[in-house]
């Protein structure tokens, strides 16, 4: 099965179908609101803690600007890190697991040792220490979670690879002449495509949560660019019992985001184990 036709069968599912409508009502506020909303950084102090009208269908802040635009703006950003981040450490780092799993030897060796370094320290700690590097902007962010988000789909494609390595097809492919670039691209990365997609849909939900929470910790991006970290905490906790919708929009974005991503993973990987495994009866 194509990786195509696999993600038309999750969509086709209830839970897959729900996942995509979710994301794509999250993307439809975060990319078209703006274009019709007042700037997210536009104060009015006579609308100051208003919790909802009209105008403002979110509310207000302590200065009078828009939740509903600065949440759809930071939905925004946060959506561009989990792409980039699931791009970087999902493609890149499933490109080298391929080749170390194919290559083997001392190849293999040396880049899984790299890969047990950067596991063997947490994520957070190692993203801050990255950041702390790098400049203060979202791609410091997104170099950061990508370093630690590719170990593991390094392990995921070189297990893949390590198995393909050793199928029939493709020693019959080397016994025809074939070379090793053309074995990988025509049998390895297809055969591999399944395991590889549902990594890469799963670390666009936990970048983010990740940069969400470094936000929170006022590690991620700058003030200037909202972030749906950065608008839960800061000035938010000082006025939560005031205003607690300034908390609770954000919140329930990153939820949903991340919920959308989840569900449309889970569709993917049942579409991927078959009728057989969504219906154990079917095995009878």
């Amino acid at each position: 099965m194509r990786p195509g036709t696999w993600l038309l069968a999750a969509v086709s599912s209830r839970t897959g179908l729900a996942g995509a409508l979710l994301l794509l009502a999250l993307a439809a506020a975060a990319f078209i609101g703006p274009l019709v909303l007042d700037p997210p950084l536009a104060q009015d102090l006579n609308e100051r803690y208003v919790k909802f009208s009209v105008d403002h269908p979110m509310g207000t802040d302590q200065f009078g600007r828009d939740m509903f635009s600065r949440v759809a703006n930071a939905t925004r950003g946060s959506i561009a890190v989990g792409v980039a981040v699931a791009a970087l450490a999902g493609v890149l780092g499933g490109l080298i697991g391929l080749f170390s799993g194919y290559a083997g030897g001392r190849v293999d060796m040396l880049v899984q040792r790299a890969v047990d370094a950067i596991m063997s320290l947490p994520l957070i700690v190692l993203a801050l220490a990255i950041i702390v590097a790098a400049p203060a902007s979202r791609w410091g962010i997104i170099l950061a979670l990508s370093i630690g988000f590719a170990p593991l789909a390094i392990r995921v494609t070189r297990s893949s690879a390590l198995s393909l390595r050793a199928s029939s097809y493709v020693e019959a492919a080397r016994a025809m002449g074939a070379s090793d670039v053309s074995i990988v691209v025509r049998h390895v990365i297809p055969n591999a495509a399944g395991p590889w997609l549902i990594i890469i849909g799963a670390q666009l939900g936990a970048a983010v949560l990740a940069e969400s929470s470094l936000s929170f910790l006022g590690f991620g991006a700058p003030s200037t660019q909202p972030s749906l970290g950065l608008l839960i905490g800061g000035e938010a906790q000082t006025y939560i019992h005031r205003a607690p919708w300034m908390v609770l929009w954000p919140g329930a974005a990153i939820t949903a985001l991340v919920l959308g991503v989840n569900l449309l993973s889970d569709a993917l990987a049942d579409a991927l184990r078959g009728p057989a495994a969504a219906d154990p009866s079917s095995t009878i």
